[in-house]
């Protein structure tokens, strides 16, 4: 597994594992995963859309996010790059 990519792991998170007989050999990451921003700023609305602050995630990984995301929101990154693609949406919306 890529070192980068273990930053994404959290508890109870489910991952396809590639074996060759009985070895593992990779463990393949969606190519988009939703984590919850543990700590960030204030959410700053009146900033403009290309303004990004830092975040802590859930995993402990610190990523960039816009200025409206907020502590508690769940966000989607690229497992490739690390960078945020969007804000999830709530469970039932």
């Amino acid at each position: 597994m890529a070192g980068a990519q273990s930053t994404l792991l959290t508890p109870g998170m489910r991952l396809t594992v590639e074996f060759v007989g009985e070895r593992p050999v990779a463990i393949v990451f969606p190519d988009v995963v939703e984590l919850k921003v543990a700590d960030t700023a204030p959410p700053m609305h009146q900033q403009a859309d290309s303004a990004f602050k830092s975040a802590r995630l859930e995993s402990g990984l610190a990523v960039l996010v816009p200025q409206f995301v907020k502590t508690g929101d769940a966000i989607r990154l690229d497992a490739t790059t690390l960078k945020y693609v969007d804000r999830a949406r709530a469970k039932g919306a």
